[in-house]
């Protein structure tokens, strides 16, 4: 199952974990080639999409951008910027189809849920045709895991799917029921005082 490292854009800050992080705290925390997960409050809420950090980070890593695009120049916009993987919300893509993206850009096409924000149903779940596959935004009650799961398995027939987790110790589970891979946030490495604790 693949693993890849997630990071939160709000208010021109990153943020892993409820933790504030900078962008040379992630070239320290993540391995330089990896694919990251870049969820953009400020694109999504907005429209105002943080493309300079996404500047940045793209020099080291494959972002996979989650920003809200609107239409065909903020995927543009976006994939100039560095995003490699662009991720489109169902409630925000209104205009064009998948394929004209596909045309203009050559990244790959996945389609984002925040069951955050929407209670999770498969009524609300309009996925595209031509897509690479589907991500899933979590919150953190249990109670929203047990309606969420039966919904992730049905899409894990369909779609290579992803979904968020705050901890990799939930890889076993998440296999079991088809998810392709986890965004995991970035957690700060452990500080060690000269006691040895």
């Amino acid at each position: 199952m693949e693993i890849i490292p997630f990071i939160h854009l709000k208010k021109n800050k990153i943020f892993s974990a409820d933790q504030m992080l900078s962008v040379k705290e992630i070239k320290e925390l993540v391995e330089e080639g990896k694919n990251l997960y870049v969820l953009d409050d400020d694109g999504i809420k907005n429209d105002e999409p943080n493309l300079t950090l996404y500047q940045q980070l793209s020099e080291r890593y494959s972002l996979w951008i989650d920003n809200g695009p609107r239409n065909l120049d903020d995927v543009f916009d976006s994939v100039t910027a560095g995003a490699t993987t662009i991720l489109l919300r169902t409630t925000l893509w209104q205009k064009g189809n998948i394929s004209d993206i596909q045309e203009t850009v050559e990244n790959m096409v996945y389609v984002s849920f925040d069951f955050r924000k929407q209670e999770p149903t498969d009524n609300n779940i309009m996925i595209p045709t031509d897509i690479e596959g589907v991500v899933i935004i979590r919150g953190n009650k249990s109670e929203e895991s047990f309606k969420t799961d039966e919904l992730v398995r049905t899409l894990c027939k369909k779609y290579k799917t992803y979904i968020t987790d705050t901890d990799d110790r939930n890889e076993t589970y998440w296999n079991s029921i088809g998810v392709q891979g986890l965004l995991i946030p970035i957690k700060q490495k452990e500080t060690v005082n000269n006691d040895g604790i």
